[in-house]
C-alpha cells in the first residue's frame, strides 16, 4: 500500500511543479498539497468542453467538465 501512496505523492509534486510554469493553467486549491492525485483547473480562453474532449481524444485523459460536478467543492474554494 505504500508504495501506491509514494507514488501517488510523487506524481502530486510533479503536476504542481509542472502547473506553476503555464501561464493561462490555473490550478484550484493550489496550497494544498497533501492530496489525492485529483486535480481541478481551468485553461483561460478555452471551453471546458472542449478541453475535456482534447484531453480525452489526444491524450487519453480522463476528465470531468461542468461546475456541477464539483459544486461542493467550488463552494468551499470560493467561500459561498
Amino acid at each position: 500500500m505504500q508504495i501506491f501512496l509514494n507514488r501517488e505523492e510523487n506524481l502530486v509534486r510533479y503536476i504542481f511543479s509542472r502547473f506553476e510554469k503555464l501561464e493561462n493553467v490555473h490550478l484550484l486549491a493550489r496550497n494544498n498539497d497533501d492530496r489525492l492525485g485529483v486535480f481541478s483547473f481551468y485553461i483561460n480562453g478555452l471551453h471546458h468542453d472542449l478541453g475535456v474532449k482534447i484531453f480525452n481524444d489526444r491524450f487519453g485523459i480522463q476528465m470531468r467538465s461542468e461546475h456541477f460536478l464539483c459544486r461542493a467543492y467550488g463552494h468551499y474554494l470560493f467561500c459561498i
